[in-house]
């Protein structure tokens, strides 16, 4: 007979992958765009873009849910993905992407809504009240 602690660990597990791997999807752009410019010779852009990639990362790992059950996921979330915009500004100008300046705030804005989507699904639950089991 299995302990009720194997049990919640177990049905933890999707939810936990899912946090690790969306973050990481969510920032896998980074490092490739900052090899490409270092591949342009642009070492200073491409070490910040590097570095701009590890601090979503760490921040997701800081902020893990399953680690302040009691805090709302949408504030842990938008907390972890705030570097994800601060990167996109940065390789955006970096990398010298522009859109007329009359279309840029608009595109920007189509750009970054499916990143903080997630904090008005999760509102203002908790992963104490998430991580119960099935009834």
């Amino acid at each position: 007979m299995r302990n009720r602690k194997d049990a919640r660990t177990k049905h933890e597990r999707g939810p936990r992958w899912g946090w690790t791997g969306g973050f990481l999807g969510a920032t896998c752009w980074i490092p490739v765009l900052s090899g490409v410019l270092l591949y342009h010779h642009d070492t200073a852009g491409g070490a910040a873009g590097l570095l701009l990639f590890a601090s979503p990362l760490s921040l997701a790992f800081f902020l893990r849910p399953w680690k302040h059950p009691d805090t709302a996921l949408w504030m842990l979330y938008l907390g972890a993905i705030s570097p994800v915009f601060l990167a996109a500004g940065f390789l955006t100008w970096r990398y010298g992407i522009y859109v007329n300046p009359e279309e840029q705030a608009s595109v920007g804005l189509y750009a970054a809504f499916p990143l903080v989507l997630p904090a008005f699904i999760l509102g203002g639950r908790t992963w104490k009240e998430m991580s119960r089991p099935w009834p």
